[in-house]
């Protein structure tokens, strides 16, 4: 693998709304704001940005996971006491509903189908989505959905980046999805198969999906982080085994860059020349989304915009999950439709 040190190419590190999601919401009539309850505090972070701003959301939906959380005394503890800020921050602003959907965390159609709804029938006109809490499943899932509605009504994703990181032993898997980003779904020419692979800092997670279904070549994204190297370095660390096995001189189909998560045009750049490899071969191309949610959206919208019809990705189910995971706020990184980084 070479490696490639990238730039970022629109960003800006702040807790406040970019100007034109403000003129969106201050004209807003109807907007919504949808985001995952969880034990972690950033779940919240982006819904007190806005009403800080004192910008009207006429709506909250709160996707409430049906999860196994550990340990289990913080179980249900942690995501209450996270429910009843948001109920705080509703009795005290201009939210006009506040509303808990129990969900599969792991049901790609039936997220899928709350988005659809959510934008086709709700009469909303703004529509914010917070990806920080979702699932991996689920952000593919609304990646996938919103390559639908390219502009109308606004949308915005935002993300919140933790401070640090409480890591944890790798938890084990009990099963795997590889299931397609859109609706055909074809594997084509599987022998000169792309991967897209964006490590996290779970190692095990890498090394087990690829056991069970390896592309032919294609990019390993690994994601940088302005003033945070150690984010990077763990990243790598833990998956030195599998990255050490693909720069291998017997796997010099696969490409290494280095980038930060809201490269907007390096990452482009990089999934573009994947895609036209892919439609060269009439080969697919499958997605390993491990890294950081930001980095893991950008990917996987451009896919359902470029190569629907032939992109999967290829994920482990853990055997449950840590509560206390992540801790502090940041920053918050914004997304618009035309992809462009606040």
């Amino acid at each position: 693998m070479t490696g490639n040190v990238c730039n970022p190419t629109r960003s800006t590190t702040s807790k406040i709304p970019p100007d034109t999601l403000i003129a969106k919401l201050s004209k807003s009539r109807n907007s919504v704001w949808v985001g995952a309850l969880s034990a972690e505090s950033r779940c919240t972070a982006s819904i007190m940005a806005l009403t800080q701003q004192n910008l009207p959301i006429g709506k909250v939906h709160v996707l409430d996971y049906e999860a196994e959380i550990e340990p289990v005394s913080l179980a249900t503890q942690l995501p209450n006491s996270q429910w009843e800020i948001l109920r705080g921050i509703a009795r005290t602003s201009s939210i006009g509903g506040i509303h808990r959907h129990p969900v599969s965390p792991y049901a790609f159609q039936d997220l899928q189908g709350f988005v659809e709804n959510l934008l086709s029938t709700s009469g909303a006109d703004v529509v914010v989505f917070d990806i920080t809490c979702l699932t991996k499943i689920h952000l593919l899932a609304l990646a996938a959905t919103l390559s639908k509605f390219p502009r109308e009504p606004a949308w915005c994703a935002v993300y919140t980046k933790p401070e640090s990181y409480v890591i944890q032993r790798d938890p084990g898997w009990r099963d795997m999805i590889i299931a397609p980003l859109g609706e055909t779904g074809l594997l084509l020419n599987e022998t000169f198969s792309r991967g897209i692979i964006i490590p996290g800092h779970e190692g095990d997670r890498l090394a087990v999906a690829l056991s069970e279904m390896e592309a032919s070549g294609g990019l390993v994204l690994i994601a940088d982080t302005s003033g945070r190297p150690d984010l990077r370095y763990l990243t790598e660390k833990r998956n030195q085994r599998v990255l050490r096995r693909l720069s291998s001189p017997q796997m010099h189909a696969w490409t290494k860059r280095v980038v930060e998560e809201d490269a907007v045009d390096d990452i482009t750049k990089y999934v573009s020349s994947e895609i036209v490899e892919a439609q060269f071969h009439k080969a697919p191309i499958l997605l390993f989304p491990y890294g950081p949610k930001s980095l893991v959206f950008l990917v996987a919208r451009q896919l359902s915009l470029e190569y629907a019809g032939s992109s999967w990705f290829v994920y482990p189910i853990p055997l449950g999950h840590t509560a206390e995971y992540s801790e502090g706020i940041e920053r918050l990184i914004w997304m618009t439709p035309d992809i462009t980084m606040f």
